[in-house]
């Protein structure tokens, strides 16, 4: 009967979990796909732009 019982919360607590990844899941694609949509608004930065040739970072 015990064994039963922690399978059952086991199964439980798994769905949860795989639920709640699910959600988190359809948050990071919607924050994403708003990121993308957004406009470029200039050149990208290089590695030369931020950093020196030491390979230390430029103060901007």
């Amino acid at each position: 009967m015990m064994d039963e019982a922690v399978r059952m919360k086991h199964a439980e607590e798994k769905a949860k979990l795989g639920a709640a990844r699910l959600e988190n899941r359809k948050k990071v694609r919607q924050l994403l796909e708003e990121f993308w949509s957004l406009p470029t608004v200039g050149p990208m930065l290089t590695d030369a732009d931020l950093y020196d040739d030491d390979g230390l970072p430029k103060s901007l």
